[in-house]
């Protein structure tokens, strides 16, 4: 094909061309990939630095065993909800099943509170338990949505000039840009009450003392309905999109790891990868990266166009990351009396305090851990699976820093085998039964992620979602350079919907004014 960019470089003439060239194979990178070939009938080419394409949507497997490694659960999949929507145009429609009630199991010292898709039964139920914080919870749920509503703004203002951004965001932004702490110290008296509504701050990885009530109320707002799960395994979703974008004579080429975008005439034109130790260029008319916006505009553009006020994260900054056991079980979990619904485990209702101890995980210390089955949520399973998930620190496996995946030493896996089995004991201690059916285990740290995700300090869910991101209005998906572009979750908001609404706005913002609208459009009538 032609390509229309005028070259002045013969280094990098006749290189392979595209039409628009994705860094990266995650959820926010599929999204404007898929989109793009669907809608524009772009050639899209998506690079991917891992040997297996989809980011936190892939999956791996041992033996007869196959775990997801990001999604576990998805809010807002009821049909024709806008993420339905879009997440079928995006996929080409794969089938999804709803997690069946009670879908969430609160369990903390001296009381569990188990979580039915129903709202009003949901309410019911806390009323039942905290019946003089009955006005503080209507009071809650009706503040959910309406800060749900100034979210939507918030997103909205992302894409419009500053001035009209900031009178999208002008009315109820006090509320949203609280902390999640703030909101529930002023509103709600019951400490205990206070850690049932927060129970969920790992689906977006701050504490409340450190996460805006914005994205406390997005994401607890999103499980108002239920949660679903991908019938096919969340792998679905990757081959879906990577279906739709081979469709329309675009790839998605694996082992191809970005290391440069190249500028001419101060504008994106292409970039310069690394497969099996050779050297590649490509060239496109657009660039949009899922690597993330701070390593996309601080490490990947030359040093003479890198953007000015770029925000940095401090050294002392929070970002979330943690480890994760992988345990392959002997029969299904209900024969021990596990639901397929997500179990919160943890030993105070002081999330906070929980999140700064997270560094005592490497002694053997557990004091917080998620609990999912997501062989139970598919008929499809032919083996059963565990996953638990606790919040970890970095710093505390950094010696290990620089060695290579599997191959980081006896030390190494003899910390994790510590680990794994502290894990598998605070488990079993708050509700036993699981530990007779472990046949395998395998742990992965932060440094897996920081690996194998290349995200910066093993972080799970991108630039942290803190008040700041929401204050500062980061990040916008066009970015200062010509034809570059951002996607993902730094772009929308964490998780898998997150992401890809974050590649929503890219595709929007590359579309032009009317860009939301019409992929909206085109979305509702896929159906």
């Amino acid at each position: 094909m032609t390509n229309p960019l005028t070259l002045s470089s013969n280094s990098i003439a006749n290189k392979e061309a595209f039409d628009v060239i994705v860094i990266g194979s995650g959820m926010g990178g599929l999204t404007v990939a898929s989109l793009l070939a669907q809608f524009a009938s772009k050639r899209v080419l998506v690079l991917e630095k891992h040997f297996k394409a989809g980011g936190f949507t892939h999956t791996f497997r041992r033996h007869d065993w196959e775990w997801d490694v990001g999604l576990h659960y998805v809010g807002g999949m009821e049909d024709r909800s806008l993420t339905r929507s879009f997440m079928d145009y995006v996929t080409g429609g794969i089938a999804w099943e709803k997690i069946q009630d009670p879908f969430e199991h609160f369990l903390f010292p001296d009381l569990q509170l188990d979580v039915s898709s129903d709202q009003q039964a949901y309410v019911g139920e806390l009323k039942r338990c905290f019946p003089d914080e009955a006005r503080a919870i209507d009071r809650y749920f009706r503040d959910l949505k309406a800060v749900q509503n100034w979210s939507s703004r918030w997103f909205a203002s992302k894409q419009t000039p500053r001035l009209i951004g900031t009178l999208l965001c002008a009315i109820g932004g006090s509320k949203g840009l609280q902390t999640t702490q703030e909101y529930l110290d002023r509103n709600i008296k019951s400490q205990q009450l206070k850690g049932l509504l927060s129970a969920q701050w790992g689906d977006y990885g701050l504490p409340p003392k450190l996460s805006p009530f914005a994205i406390h109320a997005g994401v607890t707002g999103d499980y108002l309905r239920g949660a679903w799960y991908p019938t096919e395994g969340s792998a679905a979703i990757a081959r879906g999109a990577i279906g739709q974008i081979e469709k329309s004579g675009g790839e998605c080429r694996v082992n191809h790891e970005v290391t440069e975008i190249l500028i001419e005439n101060r504008r994106a034109i292409g970039v310069r990868c690394l497969h099996k130790g050779e050297r590649i260029e490509f060239l496109a008319d657009y660039i949009v990266s899922n690597a993330g916006a701070i390593k996309t505009l601080s490490q990947l553009l030359p040093p003479q166009v890198i953007p000015k006020g770029l925000p940095i994260l401090s050294k002392d900054a929070v970002v979330p990351t943690a480890v994760t056991l992988y345990l392959g079980l002997s029969a299904s979990p209900a024969t021990r009396g596990f639901s397929p619904g997500n179990y919160w485990i943890s030993d105070s209702f002081d999330h906070n305090a929980n999140y700064d101890r997270r560094d005592r995980i490497v002694e053997g210390e557990i004091h917080h851990a998620y609990l999912s089955f997501p062989s139970m949520r598919t008929s499809k399973s032919v083996s059963h699976v565990a996953e638990i998930i606790c919040f970890a620190d970095f710093q505390s496996w950094a010696r290990w820093q620089g060695s290579a995946w599997r191959k980081r030493g006896t030390e190494y896996e003899a910390q994790k085998e510590l680990v794994g089995e502290a894990i598998l004991d605070f488990v079993e201690n708050r509700i036993p039964g699981l530990r007779s059916l472990v046949q395998y285990k395998e742990l992965s740290t932060p440094l897996t992620v920081s690996s194998l995700a290349n995200h910066h300090q093993g972080a799970i869910y991108g630039y942290p979602a803190s008040v700041k991101r929401y204050r500062d209005r980061l990040f916008h998906a066009k970015t200062a350079i010509p034809r570059l572009f951002l996607t993902g979750s730094d772009v929308g908001s964490v998780g898998i919907n997150g992401a890809m609404m974050g590649g929503v706005m890219a595709t929007s913002a590359i579309l032009g004014p009317l860009g939301f609208p019409r992929l909206l459009l085109a979305s509702r009538r896929r159906k």
